[in-house]
């Protein structure tokens, strides 16, 4: 469960309010400090994607278990609210979650022109270097974006081009199998059961 989508709620602020003047400032409320304490106690994984760099740095200073940050890429290579700073994806992965790569276009670049797999990749290698292989997976987020922002892969029947890009970059076959599912299987379990 993601405590807030883009916007502000009663739980904190979202990724998407970026006018103070309007939208105020803050991370989570006291209503959603405890929403994420007893998400955490009834084994529910906790999702940080949409929030603001102030309510993941709450998050981060009260979770207990693995956060993940089910669909954001990295900020040093595309500088979008929605992405994760270096500093955010190591204290993801200090929790024992991943941050897991997305195919949304306007995560991967702001030129859309450049948005293809090559440049994905670009996003899963700085995961990989910043957080280790092991906190690292795949977000798809197929929906929702058009061909107007670039497309990395059009559909789920192209994802053997991930596994083979993923291969000619080098990372060993253990890995992949961590980027592509394992590493949620691992975070399932710890968090579910």
């Amino acid at each position: 469960m993601g405590p807030t989508w883009n916007r502000r709620n009663a739980l904190g602020r979202g990724a998407g309010t970026g006018n103070p003047e309007v939208d105020g400032s803050g991370g989570l409320t006291d209503f959603g400090r405890r929403a994420v304490a007893e998400m955490e106690r009834l084994g529910m994984i906790v999702d940080a994607s949409h929030l603001s760099d102030e309510a993941l740095d709450d998050l981060l200073s009260i979770a207990r278990r693995p956060v993940v940050a089910s669909h954001s890429n990295s900020r040093a290579l595309c500088p979008h609210p929605r992405n994760l700073e270096d500093s955010q994806i190591e204290r993801i992965a200090a929790t024992g979650g991943l941050v897991a790569a997305t195919f949304a276009g306007l995560f991967v670049d702001a030129v859309p022109a450049r948005v293809g797999l090559g440049r994905f990749l670009d996003h899963v290698d700085r995961l990989v270097s910043v957080a280790g292989a092991e906190h690292v997976g795949i977000g798809s987020d197929f929906d929702g974006f058009t061909m107007d922002y670039g497309v990395v892969l059009p559909d789920c029947s192209r994802m053997p081009e991930l596994t083979a890009g993923l291969l000619a970059r080098g990372h060993s076959p253990e890995d992949i199998r961590g980027i592509m599912g394992g590493n949620w299987l691992r975070v399932v379990g710890e968090v579910v059961g």
